[in-house]
């Protein structure tokens, strides 16, 4: 079959603070990477609502699943993006990283910053009739017990649903998690099911415009799926950015 490329992609919120930063004067950058890089199915992150609008608009080419992490379905949202030609669409869910992931927004009141949510889809390629499940989600930024928690939840669901039907998984977002911490150790050393980081080449992924350095963002695969060709998206138009992140993408090949 058809290889697909992959991208996790933190959009950075829209705010003020961010001086030529900004939204407004990063998207049509983003549209413009978007569209030369072509990827086949993108997780985004830190989404606002009007931003989960531009990229409908932006790309119709596309469908874009996902809805904001408040109890009102409203507020940052963590959306997958896929191509509309590609892919034949199979089911879709959002639970929140929580004691009770189907309450919507809330979270792990002890140790987290906000509510926290993975999306996951099932696709299926046009070219090959077995389904896969793409996981997207956003870690906490506070405390690693909190990320470890709510890496636990996703593990979890992956096992639930896989009761159903065994797939391959592509997990992606931002973990807010450094290589060597316990939350990606939870990943490599899952019991259930055995995970290569396809993005493991890459030793930079947040920058904060470019006054920092440190990898935080992954693609991980299990049940047979590889990686090749990981690349970072860090161009830069006179000062201005795509995000604060350097979106990530992987080709990924089926066996």
């Amino acid at each position: 079959m058809e290889p697909v490329k992959v991208c996790t992609f933190n959009m950075r919120m829209d705010t003020v603070s961010d001086g030529k930063n900004m939204f407004p004067c990063r998207s049509l950058y983003i549209r413009d990477a978007i569209r030369r890089e072509s990827p086949d199915i993108v997780g985004f992150q830190e989404v606002r609502p009007h931003m989960l609008e531009w990229l409908k608009n932006t790309f119709p080419e596309y469908y874009t699943v996902g809805a904001g992490r408040g109890s009102d379905y409203k507020d940052e949202a963590n959306p997958v993006m896929f191509k509309k030609d590609k892919f034949d669409f199979i089911g879709y869910d959002m639970f929140w990283l929580s004691k009770t992931p189907f309450v919507p927004g809330l979270k792990y009141d002890e140790k987290s910053g906000c509510p926290r949510i993975c999306v996951v889809l099932t696709l299926k390629t046009n070219d090959n009739p077995s389904p896969f499940r793409v996981y997207n989600t956003h870690l906490d930024h506070v405390s690693e017990e909190a990320r470890i928690n709510g890496m636990k939840v996703i593990l979890d669901r992956m096992d639930q649903d896989d009761e159903r039907m065994v797939v391959p998984n592509l997990l992606m977002g931002d973990m807010n998690a450094y290589p060597d911490s316990e939350t990606i150790k939870s990943v490599l050393n899952c019991k259930s099911r055995s995970f290569t980081e396809l993005s493991a080449d890459i030793p930079v992924s947040f920058t904060y415009y470019g006054t920092r350095e440190a990898k935080i963002d992954y693609i991980f695969a299990s049940g047979g799926l590889r990686g090749r060709n990981a690349k970072i998206w860090d161009e830069c138009h006179d000062g201005v950015y795509l995000t604060d992140h350097y979106p990530v993408s992987v080709t990924v090949d089926f066996e």
